[in-house]
């Protein structure tokens, strides 16, 4: 009778844990920290031209740095622009990008700027982290309720801006700004 009764609680709890999936007594317990560690977009769903896909299909976030910052979700906006969507080759050398980061609560936050990633085509682009550094403002460390940091960033490609299609997204902790897509032709 012992063991009929220990199974119906072991059963119990395992109903309670969802999908028949019981947790040990040692595991920690099930709570929204995976959903809260997922990236979130700044604003609207972020959509892929219908073009083309491939510049845009890749926007996950990328591994933070050992000495990041910890990634938590902040009550930002994120944004990312450029001089024009469409250039050449050799307009496109001399791109300029423009960053917005809006504290949209209503207390000061450190936005953790100066560990924010600049994805080119979903991949970490090389020499942003160094730059940002020498970049940072004041303004960075204590973001008031309502206030926008703006900063600007020279793009530079190894080997110069090749014709196809580039997009930029900004990760600033958790959320990533909607993508800059730029068209460069020859």
């Amino acid at each position: 009778m012992q063991a009929h009764a220990s199974l119906l609680v072991i059963a119990a709890l395992a109903a309670a844990c969802g999908a028949g999936a019981a947790q040990s007594p040692s595991a920690p317990p099930a709570t929204d920290k995976a959903e809260a560690a997922k990236p979130r977009p700044s604003s609207a769903p972020v959509s892929a031209p219908e073009s083309k896909p491939s510049a845009t299909a890749a926007l996950s976030p990328v591994a933070a740095p050992e000495d990041a910052v910890p990634a938590q979700v902040l009550p930002i906006t994120v944004k990312v622009s450029g001089p024009k969507t469409e250039m050449t080759s050799a307009e496109a050398k001399d791109l300029m990008l423009t960053f917005d980061v809006t504290n949209t609560g209503a207390q000061p936050i450190h936005a953790g700027l100066e560990k924010s990633v600049l994805l080119v085509n979903g991949k970490p682009h090389n020499g942003f982290k160094e730059t940002i550094e020498e970049i940072k403002d004041d303004k960075w460390d204590s973001l008031g309720p309502g206030e926008t940091a703006r900063f600007h960033y020279k793009f530079v490609a190894r080997g110069g801006v090749k014709p196809g299609e580039y997009s930029f997204v900004l990760q600033v902790g958790l959320t990533l700004s909607k993508p800059f897509v730029l068209h460069v032709s020859p």
